[in-house]
């Protein structure tokens, strides 16, 4: 969270165009926004996109159709696109289309459809679901209400009120495979994000809010075409703008010399592995992705922005962290900062989990050296907090944590557990513990608190 101090540091007087920015927002968000920078609650602004009215047109004269005297068509929804029915005593019933392979009441050629409801399945309520699948069977047939069900519906900015930033996702495709990367169900419809074109249309959602910084992430961001056009809209608002990239597009002098232009400030870079054929073949799983991703490094150092190498532990490297660091060193020195994080259960490692996640106990014995090491050489890291290890499992190098660096109480989401050994703990208040998932694999790794 060493974001959180230095945002607070620049907003210790909120100048006049934040101040004057908060009082043009809606009611519902002042209120949230009124809790002030110590509120870790972060939520989502949406607006429907272009595409949205049409395909909200589509679904709703599919529902009409499909809807007889025991259900009526109630709403639609653009994300998933997904039909609610109710009946007459007022139960709810919602069919949800998928574009993902996952647990459905039935698929078609392009889609699997999932319903949520209370209680059993009646015949009526079947009935109904039997309706819409072969609606929408029939509706696949034409290209061009397929490819409008399986578009874009909402443009979506992602806000962290206590690092007054703002997160945009381009898109979720990417030219690396990572097996544990953490953009959620890449595949589903429910997760496709909106573009630049809809993001550059909808700039307001971010311009009226009180923003410091923007993230663009991903996915790639690079591979959309209009990207240095965002940032430079970005930048024009006054904004830091950051890069979450693979970086092997700025292995392009040229491609990073524009980039910087239009005002990119920092860049962070994936890079996860000191081993090329290892992070080529068991990581990013394309040839020649280390060497343009390390090319692409240079030359963001080169260019003057602020580096920040994300480096994910699990399965496939955490036997050389060491090594990672020691390479961080030789070539780029103080000029980049390693944000070491720990592979979390989410996005493609949720269904991988074994695969990808290994005990915090293996890992451990080539960790603490390896940031020993790096505070004897000077290397610059941080172990990142939500997505990290808690800084009692890398003592004595727990320094190195977010968790040890926070200011101030941090709320974290409910997909985290502490157990009872935290109580006490001096950070209690700020340390989010472990992922449920993870708990639920491995177990215990020796949480206890620290005083």
């Amino acid at each position: 969270m060493h974001l959180v101090s230095r945002a607070r540091a620049q907003l210790h007087g909120l100048p006049q165009r934040t101040a004057r920015k908060i009082r043009l927002l809606p009611s519902r968000l002042r209120a949230r926004l009124g809790r002030g920078g110590d509120d870790d609650d972060s939520f989502e602004l949406h607006r429907v996109t272009r595409h949205g009215a049409a395909i909200e047109a589509t679904l709703r004269a599919l529902g009409e159709r499909v809807a007889d005297a025991t259900w009526s068509l109630a709403s639609v929804a653009h994300a998933p696109p997904a039909l609610v029915f109710t009946d007459v005593g007022g139960r709810s019933l919602e069919l949800r289309l998928h574009a993902d392979e996952r647990r459905a009441y039935a698929r078609t050629r392009y889609f699997s459809l999932v319903y949520r409801g209370r209680g059993e399945l009646d015949e009526p309520a079947r009935a109904l679901l039997d309706r819409v699948v072969e609606a929408v069977r029939g509706l696949e047939l034409r290209r061009d209400a397929r490819e409008a069900l399986r578009r874009p519906a909402l443009t979506r900015v992602h806000y962290y009120p206590s690092l007054w930033r703002a997160e945009l996702r381009p898109s979720l495709v990417c030219n690396h495979q990572c097996g544990f990367c953490n953009s959620v169900d890449r595949a589903g419809t429910d997760n496709t994000s909106q573009g630049i074109d809809d993001l550059l249309a909808n700039l307001e959602l971010i311009t009226r809010l009180p923003v410091l910084s923007v993230a663009i992430s991903g996915g790639e961001p690079t591979l959309q075409r209009r990207l240095p056009e965002l940032i430079e809209r970005l930048a024009a608002c006054g904004v830091s703008v950051e890069l979450q990239t693979n970086g092997m597009a700025l292995a392009e002098r040229e491609y990073t010399t524009r980039l910087v232009r239009a005002g990119l400030r920092t860049a962070l870079i994936s890079l996860h592995s000191a081993r090329p054929e290892r992070s080529d073949d068991a990581i990013t799983r394309l040839p020649g992705a280390w060497s343009r991703t390390v090319a692409g490094i240079d030359e963001a150092v080169r260019a003057g922005l602020r580096v920040e190498l994300s480096h994910v532990i699990h399965r496939h490297n955490a036997d050389e962290t060491r090594e990672y660091l020691e390479f961080v060193r030789r070539r780029w020195g103080r000029a980049a900062l390693v944000r070491l994080a720990f592979v979390a259960p989410t996005g493609d490692a949720r269904a991988q989990a074994a695969a990808f996640i290994p005990r915090i106990e293996e890992v451990v014995p080539h960790l603490v050296p390896a940031l020993a090491y790096a505070r004897r050489a000077r290397v610059r890291v941080l172990m990142i907090a939500y997505c990290g290890i808690p800084p009692c499992l890398i003592q004595p190098e727990h320094g190195v944590s977010e968790v040890a660096r926070a200011r101030g109480d941090v709320t974290f989401s409910d997909d985290h557990r502490k157990l009872p050994a935290c109580a006490g703990c001096t950070y209690e208040r700020r340390c989010p513990g472990l992922w449920t998932r993870y708990l639920e694999l491995h177990g215990d790794p020796g949480l206890r608190a620290m005083t």
